[in-house]
């Protein structure tokens, strides 16, 4: 069984820095991620500020974090986490359910995509919040042209706001 945990910690890592200064045993690497052999497990580092492991224990994980903290633009205050689990089962076809997957035959390529579609969900989640707030902030200012015909926001806090929506992620 592998057991797989994912951390959004930023909003970016620089992976290219990072790949160059970091001596871990690198199985894979393309500009928006990093896949390494961490003693007995897997460390999958992607671009956009999410951390995935593969059988890391608690410890490793934190001193990992912290190492790769100093490579991470905006860190989060508060880390969202998604967990996972891969199950070796003698069956002819892999199966799925809620974070869990069986499989017949564990291997580098089946950890990696599992851990891959893990990332990709937890930043999901992160951009849906972050989505929600822009769109909360939003709908308070229309209400209140709407209601006022003017804005009860002073202009600097207005443009802190357009500074703010323009900041959120559309791409690396």
């Amino acid at each position: 069984m592998i057991k797989i945990i994912a951390y959004q910690i930023a909003e970016n890592t620089n992976l290219k820095k990072f790949k160059i200064e970091y001596a871990g045993a690198l199985i894979n690497s393309t500009s928006f991620e990093l896949f390494y052999r961490y003693e007995q497990g897997y460390i999958f580092v992607l671009n956009y500020g999410v951390v995935v492991f593969a059988n890391v224990d608690d410890v490793q994980r934190s001193s990992f974090i912290s190492l790769l903290l100093n490579y991470c633009t905006n860190n989060l205050d508060q880390r969202l986490q998604e967990d996972f689990i891969i199950a070796k089962k003698d069956i002819p076809q892999p199966e799925f359910s809620y974070n869990y997957l069986s499989v017949k035959e564990i291997n580098d390529d089946v950890i990696r995509i599992a851990m891959l579609q893990v990332a990709q969900s937890l930043a999901l989640d992160f951009y849906q919040e972050v989505a929600q707030h822009l769109f909360d902030d939003t709908v308070n200012l229309t209400n209140q042209l709407e209601t006022y015909g003017k804005l009860k926001i002073s202009k600097r806090n207005l443009l802190k706001f357009i500074g703010k929506t323009l900041n959120t992620k559309t791409g690396s």
